[in-house]
């Protein structure tokens, strides 16, 4: 009998180290999908309540979006984050102050139309790409660029999702062309003047990204409203100002839009492609910084997939930072839910761990960049 109790204590012992060890792995493996994660959210203050205050401490996502205005027209009465300069640098800080892990905070500031700090309130460039290419004037654009960086960095922004490197092609396009979001429709103007925004970027410890990978300069559509096929319009040299910018050793984000083009990939768009983000990108551009998607809320995306194949293939595809917006389409779940999903799909054998572990040590290795150069402003 005694043997039998002996036995049975040292199965249970096992079982119970097995057990607590699964368990580690297992918060671990969460915590580092839930780094992969910029979520959106409404209020201007942090309380408790806020559910982007959960996300952050208890599931530790690993970054926030900001926005000025709700573009949810379901939920009207909805409040998003910017009113002005010391309550959102109190905002950024309180949300910092929560994280274990220092946070992405990014923003979508271009200049002109896409700009979600007014001037009225921020000492921001007011010049949309299309003025700065056409002054084509590099000292100018540099200028207007610090302006805008320096003032991101005192509000404790670190990831700015700009400059728009798409050729101005299609003159039609509204999103694009109409918005003036575009410097230019020669690639070498683009590219210089994109330069210029992502260096004074860099002396401010912001992130800055190449959007709308592969270009979407040509598009006839806008990804926000609904799928868009570049199959028949797309050209070599839209990928030209990538190209340039990432051999120069100076991009350390890009972003992955919705488009779609059969001749690349015949059943995903590029945020969700295989033969886009890894063939593409990081191989034959032979780029390593990090890789956002655009806002998988946008009904290219969600009007066509559901969520868990958003965010298997993205992943899969090669992207290293999931970006919802909470925006377009409000839910106060989403970040819980994603991670759950993601966590199931590790744990199903269809993404690897390795996979997961692999965007991880990017985003930390980013982020204890940024650290260093905040440290080293705030001793000048």
């Amino acid at each position: 009998m005694k043997k039998i109790l002996i036995i049975i204590f040292l199965f249970c012992a096992v079982f119970n180290v097995a057990y607590a060890s699964n368990t580690a792995e297992d918060i671990l493996l969460k915590k580092q999908i839930a780094q992969m994660l910029i979520v959106g959210f409404n209020g201007s203050t942090l309380t408790q309540n806020n559910q982007i205050y959960s996300d952050i401490k208890e599931l530790g996502i690993g970054g926030v979006i900001l926005f000025s205005r709700n573009a949810d027209k379901t939920q009207t009465k909805l409040t998003k984050n910017i009113q002005n300069f010391n309550q959102l640098k109190k905002l950024n800080e309180d949300l910092q102050n929560i994280s274990e892990i220092p946070l992405f905070i990014s923003i979508d500031q271009e200049g002109g139309f896409v700009s979600r700090l007014s001037p009225s309130y921020f000492v921001v460039s007011t010049y949309n790409a299309g003025f700065l290419g056409q002054k084509n004037d590099l000292k100018f654009t540099r200028a207007e660029a610090e302006k805008t960086a320096k003032t991101l960095s005192r509000l404790g922004i670190n990831i700015n999702f700009a400059p728009v490197v798409d050729l101005d092609l299609n003159k039609n396009s509204k999103i694009i062309s109409g918005l003036k979001r575009s410097y230019s429709d020669n690639p070498k103007i683009v590219s210089a003047h994109a330069k210029e925004v992502i260096e004074a970027h860099n002396k401010y410890g912001i992130i800055t990204t190449l959007k709308h990978f592969p270009g979407h300069g040509s598009a006839q559509g806008d990804t926000h409203q609904g799928f868009v096929d570049i199959t028949n319009t797309h050209t070599k040299e839209e990928i030209l100002p990538y190209k340039t910018l990432i051999n120069e050793k100076i991009a350390k984000g890009v972003m992955i839009s919705h488009l779609y083009n059969k001749n690349i990939d015949e059943k995903y768009p590029a945020s969700m492609s295989y033969n886009f983000v890894t063939k593409k990108l990081l191989k034959e551009l032979n780029y390593n910084g990090l890789i956002f998607t655009d806002d998988i809320q946008m009904n290219a995306i969600r009007n066509n997939y559901t969520f868990a194949e958003t965010l298997e293939k993205s992943i899969m595809a090669g992207c290293d930072v999931i970006v919802i917006g909470n925006n377009l389409f409000n839910d106060e779940q989403v970040a819980k839910n994603a991670v759950e999903i993601i966590f199931n799909l590790v744990k199903n054998g269809v993404i690897p761990k390795e996979r997961i572990a692999f965007s991880y040590d990017k985003i930390i290795k980013a982020k204890e960049e940024l650290k260093k150069i905040e440290n080293t402003n705030r001793e000048d």
